[in-house]
């Protein structure tokens, strides 16, 4: 080999293990990424869990408990209490019997229960 062929084959070679690295380098990128998206998504259905657990929790002791007074007791805004309502009663574990003013709650069957 001549001096040209060496370098060639030098240069060709620092090429490849540059791009191997960088190849290394991204893989490892994308699954830290992925394992953090996992991490939040089973954390975040941890959480969803435990305030469904408190709001049923909270509606076996006081079946006519109000959806502000749930909103004080576990800490979700009032929009949170809906939107978690409106998740159970559409997974048929909730039903509201009565009115807002006279009724009460319902629950047809627990979170757990349903997974």
């Amino acid at each position: 080999m001549d001096v040209e062929e060496i370098t060639v084959e030098k240069t060709t070679q620092e090429t490849d293990q540059k791009t191997a690295q960088k190849t290394d380098h991204k893989t490892a990128h994308k699954t830290a990424q992925k394992t953090a998206q996992e991490s939040t998504q089973e954390s975040t259905q941890e959480t969803v869990d435990k305030t469904v657990e408190k709001i049923f929790d909270l509606l076996d002791t006081n079946p006519e408990i109000s959806q502000r007074e749930l909103a004080e007791l576990t800490g979700l805004s009032q929009k949170g209490i809906e939107w978690n309502i409106k998740k159970l009663k559409d997974m048929g574990s909730l039903e509201r019997i009565g009115g807002s003013r006279n009724g009460h709650w319902e629950v047809i069957s627990s979170h757990s229960e349903r997974n």
